[in-house]
């Protein structure tokens, strides 16, 4: 913010610097003038609204309105104006630019995540790692909590198969007759990575979150196609089987 708000002050100081005439002023004029004054302390705020404060904005119209204004001041009041606007627009463009650059910072090279993914899928299609929680054991802290949690209570029920322990990467019985080779891995607009493939001739379809940092990918939520994050939520909220 501090960034910003030096830009645009020496952005307005650079465009009303333009306005100045070498002339010495006249007494008419530094009274004409003050709202020039009040303008090169605008915040970074004021530069963002979509006008300017009503009393220098009046002031200003007034400036221009009045017959008794020299011509000068007034092309200077018109100037400010139009100045006040490049300037907004400015700020408005770096703002968008500076939250694309973070979103892109934050957002891991889609590649990374597909990378990810087709490990994933190649430890989930071993036969020789049957029975491991890849969720588990390739999710966010908060996702493996909730799996924790989820399996506390499914132990409360020894001997009862609970509706919602089920296969989550592979939907279904969590047999398969694809290969790792075989799936088609997506980027979506929000960051997601589609992951697509038909299985004894059903199509499976599901959408990975992940929070990747230091070249390294965590899950943190499958949808297929509803949050599976919320699921666990709901699951541990009731306790029940």
């Amino acid at each position: 913010m501090q960034l910003i708000q030096s830009i645009v002050i020496l952005s307005l100081g650079i465009l009303l610097a333009g306005c100045e005439k070498s002339s010495e002023p006249t007494a008419e004029s530094h009274a004409a003038s003050a709202p020039f004054a009040a303008a090169s302390t605008l915040t970074v705020n004021q530069a963002l609204e979509a006008s300017l404060p009503v009393e220098l904005q009046q002031k200003l119209q007034d400036m221009i309105l009045n017959p008794k204004t020299s011509s000068e001041d007034v092309l200077r009041a018109k100037q400010y104006l139009a100045a006040r606007d490049d300037v907004q627009n400015d700020v408005r463009q770096f703002i968008q630019a500076h939250a694309q650059v973070i979103t892109a910072q934050q957002d891991a090279n889609p590649e990374q995540k597909i990378k990810f993914l087709k490990q994933l899928y190649v430890q989930q299609l071993d036969d020789e790692l049957m029975g491991v929680d890849l969720i588990k054991l390739y999710g966010t802290s908060e996702m493996r909590k909730l799996i924790e949690q989820r399996d506390l209570i499914a132990d409360q029920y020894a001997g009862e198969m609970c509706d919602w322990v089920r296969p989550i990467l592979i939907p279904g019985s969590g047999d398969h007759d694809f290969s790792a080779n075989s799936i088609q891995y997506t980027v979506l607009s929000d960051g997601r990575i589609r992951v697509e493939a038909v299985n004894f001739g059903e199509k499976i379809r599901i959408d990975f979150e992940l929070d990747c940092q230091d070249e390294r990918c965590k899950i943190n939520d499958i949808f297929a196609p509803q949050s599976y994050k919320k699921e666990l939520i709901e699951i541990v909220k009731h306790e029940r089987c």
